[in-house]
């Protein structure tokens, strides 16, 4: 059983200052991906990936829908997310619908989010 982890970190924290170009590189490198925008990243497989190098084994990688593009299938890429947060007792509020919809600033704060949590 892995310790309780809380991550409030607040829209101040300096993880909130990391630029996409940053962002993007960091993902790309840690991924193998290909990535340009951070739009790219809203139908949540990046999310599932990396949650599965901070948690390696405990993310059912053949479960992720790495072509998701229609709204039902990256629903399930988010529920996927959700549960990965439940089992390893991470306390973030992920806004499935909110993210899903591409829009570029809330995809930004939550990959900043995700690059100072891994």
């Amino acid at each position: 059983v892995l310790p309780r982890m809380e991550y409030r970190i607040g829209t101040m924290n300096e993880a909130y200052t990391v630029g996409r170009t940053e962002l993007i590189n960091w993902l790309n490198e840690l991924l193998d991906t290909h990535y340009t925008k951070v739009e790219e990243v809203s139908n949540g497989a990046a999310f599932c990936q990396v949650m599965d190098a901070c948690f390696p084994g405990k993310v059912s990688l053949s479960r992720v829908n790495f072509n998701a593009y229609l709204t039902h299938e990256i629903a399930q890429n988010y529920k996927l997310l959700q549960k990965i947060f439940a089992t390893c007792k991470v306390h973030k509020y992920v806004d499935a619908e909110v993210l899903a919809k591409g829009r570029f600033i809330e995809n930004l704060e939550f990959l900043q989010w995700l690059k100072c949590f891994y």
